[in-house]
């Protein structure tokens, strides 16, 4: 069995012989050849690649990866699970197990569902209920909303996040508030990874 400080690294999906994750959440660039229009190519050495926080509502870790000329930004909870973790269930969220969402290892994350993501938040402390209840103080209760992706729902008198991806419905979520359901909809855009403009919250 391997003690905690070993460190072991898996291809990224997607990324094979370019970009390789670690069971500690490091991603590398691996040695390589990059060809170029005459054919000729130069050598890529390997090299750690850094991480940075996008933004202080979205605190997650995120590398920036390239393949064809076409950089990609990827969520490194995301690639380590893709890498290392097993999905039978095909559940669509990684979910950080002691709530640090910058502790990015193997031993600390896991596969769940929407409802268990939230069900953890709240359990653990990240989700406060008196702090939802006052962010619904003067919320919009229109039946039009100024955020995207976010939608009134009159039969259960719901705020709803609804975003599709390639042609599929990604799990969708009704809330009290107008700005709850934003909030959920920029978490499917950074989970998912989806190059679309997030909602600006105010």
């Amino acid at each position: 069995m391997l003690n905690s400080n070993t460190i072991f690294w898996k291809d990224i999906p997607e990324f094979e012989g370019m970009y390789a994750v670690s069971n500690t959440g490091l991603i590398k660039s691996l040695e390589r050849k990059v060809y170029n229009s005459t054919s000729t190519f130069r050598v890529v050495a390997e090299r750690i690649i850094n991480q940075t926080v996008r933004s202080e509502t979205c605190k997650y870790m995120y590398a920036k990866l390239w393949k064809n000329n076409k950089m990609y930004t990827v969520a490194v909870h995301r690639t380590v699970a893709l890498a290392f973790i097993e999905n039978p269930d095909n559940k669509p969220m990684v979910n950080h197990i002691n709530g640090n969402k910058l502790k990015n290892t193997l031993d600390n994350l896991e596969w769940v569902t929407c409802s268990e993501n939230h069900k953890h938040a709240f359990a653990s402390g990240l989700k406060y209920v008196e702090q939802m209840r006052e962010r619904m103080v003067g919320t919009k209760w229109g039946k039009t909303s100024n955020y995207r992706n976010v939608t009134f729902d009159p039969s259960r008198n719901k705020w709803k996040g609804t975003v599709k991806h390639e042609g599929k419905q990604l799990p969708q979520k009704r809330f009290d508030s107008e700005k709850e359901a934003a909030e959920y909809v920029n978490y499917l855009i950074d989970t998912y990874q989806l190059d679309r403009p997030r909602n600006i919250i105010t």
